[in-house]
């Protein structure tokens, strides 16, 4: 049975282009034809085909005139003997749709438009890009609510010679603009009218509804790249003295391509760029260099993420902190630097030092700790620290044999476990050090920050690198970093607070690590006799250390005759005792210029009250 469903233009004698219900039966002329009848499952009614083309198991419209399924969803009422069609408009992500009018080739532009716009009244439009394409028209709007009202009236207008026009709106079909040479020419004839040469402002709000394009039918979207590449183009190489452009309603939806704006636009300060498609404030990344003081982006889609006014321009100023006009109101002043952009900065130092007259102190002390924690034995350390001294140690995860005993707090949440990876009492600090791999510091490395120096309290940090000899050809490297906290104690200093972070150390430091040669790592001497716990003597100055060490952790200085260092001693002396120059000077001859011992002294006697009052007055 071919051509069932076809309704023809031809319709001869044996044509049969309708449903053919005649009753072959029995006593009919035709005896020797079958008779075939069909018949609905479950004696329900079989399935009907209505004329419009409604495949009611698939549910899929079918256009009648032959050009394949209608776009959009269609809807019927379940109870209704006809199924009625609606179509569903999506929004276009371009923000352009595409009218296209079947068989309007045969009316006059003017006229088929006249008709439309007079069906969607009070609503009107322009019609960008009208072209003839065989017997269709074709033309885009830029709004969805437009797009839909003429999607609306298809076959409800009827034309001058009765027929109904069929309309097909497209959301899906961005306009595509050919850029060449010619429309280059076009583009910079359009762009100079409209730049202001008084302000240096170009306006480009709104750019394809320029009437000029709209009066020789021509489609420019700056949303599509390769048009808006062309305009920056023209900007970077005609007018890059520009200090303020608005891109405005231009359903730009990324501004990547205003990139090179940065480098050939740098007077660039005012930028609107309001009413586009904008969802990220990521994009505005893009023009980061650029010294914007107005910008506006208000109407695009990031704005609504933000819950209030602070956040907003907090995140707007972290990526142009000179904008004072934001979205047209004005902003308080930025908190800035009063310096000029090209003021050159201080060179930065490997070490910092609050008080210079700790440089030796702090010298010696490294010298000597390092020394001994290098050394075979950690041990003769317990004189290094205070009773109530406190050490922790936390390490990146990659370092397994250290991981076990990292107190990162933000890995570690058990306080119980907290508490038991904090070191605490000198024993239990030594204990602890004595298990660590064995070390060889680079002194080389040592960057030293000096915090807090007063005669209560030292804070110093030190980074630096270190490996640990193994049995492997090549030891692995280490960076570390170490803080220290150092008190009074007796007539010298020890430690307190030991921190100590270890991470793998970076390509650069390990390439730099050990270019110069180190001596071996001598043995610490055995203790020969008992001495006050001084560990760091403040304000001393670079003396020579003696050959001997007389206690673990303490310091002993050979007499010293340069007139320098000795003035250098007098006044670290007279700054940590409170006494004058004179006093201190005296005192320090006294003990043949041993800093140690001068102090010592001085602190029994004072102990004492045996110091008399004129060592006081200054």
């Amino acid at each position: 049975m071919p051509n069932m469903h076809k309704r023809g233009r031809d319709r001869g004698k044996h044509n049969y282009y309708e449903h053919d219900d005649r009753d072959f039966s029995a006593g009919s002329s035709s005896e020797n034809v079958r008779r075939v009848s069909f018949k609905g499952s479950h004696g329900r009614e079989g399935r009907k085909w209505n004329r419009q083309g409604w495949d009611q198991k698939l549910r899929v419209p079918y256009n009648v005139g032959g050009r394949g399924p209608l776009r959009g969803r269609m809807r019927h009422p379940r109870d209704s003997p006809v199924p009625t069609m609606r179509k569903i408009l999506q929004e276009s992500s371009f923000s352009w749709y595409k009218v296209t009018i079947l068989f309007g080739g045969k009316y006059d532009q003017e006229y088929v438009l006249r008709i439309v716009m007079g069906y969607i009244r009070p609503h009107t439009f322009v019609p960008y890009g009208f072209t003839r394409s065989g017997e269709d028209v074709s033309f885009f709007v830029d709004d969805f609510t437009i797009a839909e009202q003429i999607m609306n009236a298809d076959r409800k207008i009827t034309a001058n010679d009765g027929n109904k026009l069929r309309i097909h709106v497209r959301s899906n079909a961005a306009p595509f603009v050919q850029v060449d040479d010619k429309l280059k020419e076009k583009l910079k004839v359009a762009m100079s009218r409209r730049y202001q040469t008084t302000n240096k402002a170009l306006d480009l709000h709104k750019f394809h509804a320029d009437p000029e394009f709209i009066a020789e039918n021509i489609l420019f979207p700056l949303n599509r790249v390769n048009l808006l590449q062309a305009v920056v183009q023209i900007i970077c190489e005609s007018i890059p003295e520009l200090q303020a452009l608005d891109l405005s309603d231009n359903k730009l939806q990324g501004l990547d391509c205003l990139k090179p704006l940065v480098d050939k636009t740098p007077q660039l300060k005012v930028l609107h760029i309001a009413k586009n498609k904008i969802r990220y404030l990521n994009q505005m990344e893009y023009l980061y260099g650029l010294p914007l003081e107005d910008l506006n982006i208000d109407g695009n889609p990031v704005c609504d993420k933000f819950k209030d006014q602070s956040t907003y321009v907090r995140e707007v100023r972290k990526r142009f902190p000179k904008v004072i006009k934001l979205d047209g109101i004005d902003l308080p002043p930025p908190i800035t630097f009063d310096v000029e952009d090209d003021t050159p900065l201080i060179p930065s130092k490997g070490s910092f030092l609050c008080d210079l007259n700790g440089s030796a102190v702090i010298k010696q002390f490294l010298e000597q700790y390092y020394t001994i924690f290098d050394s075979d034995s950690r041990q003769p350390l317990i004189d290094a620290y205070h009773e109530n001294a406190q050490f922790s140690l936390t390490c990146t995860p990659g370092l397994t044999s250290y991981l076990p005993d990292s107190r990162n707090l933000l890995l570690v949440s058990s306080l119980d476990k907290r508490q038991r990876l904090l070191r605490q009492g000198r024993s239990s600090v030594i204990s602890f050090l004595t298990s660590l791999i064995k070390t060889q510091h680079d002194p080389s490395s040592f960057a030293v920050d000096l915090l807090l120096f007063t005669p209560q309290l030292i804070s110093l940090s030190v980074t630096g690198v270190y490996r640990e000899p193994t049995s492997s050809k090549k030891l692995p490297i280490r960076s570390f970093s170490r803080v220290f906290v150092i008190v009074p104690a007796g007539s010298g200093f020890c430690i307190i607070n030991d921190l100590l972070s270890i991470t793998n150390a970076s390509p650069d430091q390990a390439r730099e690590a050990f270019k110069v040669s180190i001596a071996p790592t001598p043995a610490p001497a055995p203790v020969v006799a008992p001495h006050p716990q001084i560990m760091v003597s403040p304000d001393a100055p670079v003396p020579v250390p003696s050959q001997n060490i007389s206690s673990p952790g303490s310091i002993s200085l050979v007499p010293c005759t340069n007139v320098e260092t000795q003035q250098q001693m007098i006044a670290a002396l007279a700054m940590h005792t409170g006494m004058n120059l004179a006093w201190s000077e005296k005192c320090l001859n006294e003990t043949n210029w041993n800093y140690d011992s001068a102090l010592y002294i001085f602190s029994e006697l004072n102990k004492q009250g045996k110091v008399p009052s004129d060592a006081f007055i200054k």
